[in-house]
């Protein structure tokens, strides 16, 4: 907890310790860099390794390929039956009711979050609340992005948080991805005049909006705005301070909120 690893706390030290990766004692420490600075060799990596772990990730096809000869991969033994291939995470959704797939997506998102953040129950998780307000970093970004492309079975991009601010969001991602069948009824942006899409967007209330992760987004339009300054629009500085939701948009409902969103400031 002192030195260089002083600043990191619990989630860096769960994630470390399941990346395999053992603390040094100062002792042990020192002892290491010595032998490092006298050694002929250009690049060393002083560093002690859990190896029941890194056995663990090759055996779950985890390990860093730089990692691969420190431990022995499990060998592969032919059942009586021949191979089985795994039920894809797609195939276990199709045969679910709509609603079903949904819960069982937003459960595993959850249960990921939960582990990166290092928490031991994934009800601590809010679904709808956004990634950057329960400590989310760009270190745990790529953790959470890497785990749900392995269980999910599909590539995801590297900005998937960003994109998909909250668990909510990301569910209703991976849904449209691996159920193609999930997204056909949406509606396209050509299907929808700005009139339209102000009425539509007027009709959804608060909360919906806040648990798919777009509400900020929405307010960071809001206070991007022609005459924002103007009229005291909260800049987005002002709402990464910890200031909730609510209190941004003050007595302002969905139709004023979409109508500065979408540039219109002369009410």
């Amino acid at each position: 907890t002192g030195g260089m690893a002083g600043a990191l706390d619990r989630t860096d030290q769960a994630r470390m310790r399941r990346s395999g990766v053992l603390p040094l004692s100062v002792e042990e420490g020192m002892a290491l860099f010595d032998v490092a600075i006298g050694a002929d060799e250009p690049v060393l990596i002083p560093v002690k390794f859990d190896l029941t772990a890194l056995a663990a990730q090759a055996g779950a096809g985890q390990l860093a390929s730089m990692l691969q000869g420190l431990v022995r991969r499990p060998r592969r033994t032919a059942t009586a039956g021949g191979p089985v291939s795994a039920i894809s995470l797609s195939d276990r959704l199709a045969g679910l009711p709509e609603e079903e797939q949904t819960e069982m997506l937003l459960d595993l998102v959850r249960d990921e979050v939960a582990v990166v953040l290092g928490h031991t129950d994934a009800e601590n998780i809010v679904p709808g609340q956004a990634f950057s307000e329960i400590g989310f970093d760009s270190l745990t970004a790529v953790e959470l992005r890497n785990r749900l492309m392995r269980v999910a079975g599909i590539p995801l991009p590297a900005t998937l948080i960003f994109d998909y601010p909250s668990p909510v969001a990301i569910t209703e991602h991976l849904r449209a991805e691996l159920i193609p069948d999930a997204a056909s009824g949406t509606v396209q942006p050509a299907d929808v005049d700005e009139a339209g899409l102000r009425k539509a967007l007027a009709s959804v209330p608060l909360e919906r909006l806040q648990e798919l992760g777009v509400l900020q987004q929405l307010l960071r339009l809001v206070a991007a705005a022609p005459g924002a300054a103007d009229s005291g629009a909260t800049s987005p500085a002002s709402s990464e301070t910890g200031q909730s939701a609510a209190h941004l948009i003050a007595d302002m409902d969905v139709a004023g909120l979409i109508e500065r969103a979408m540039g219109n400031t002369t009410n």
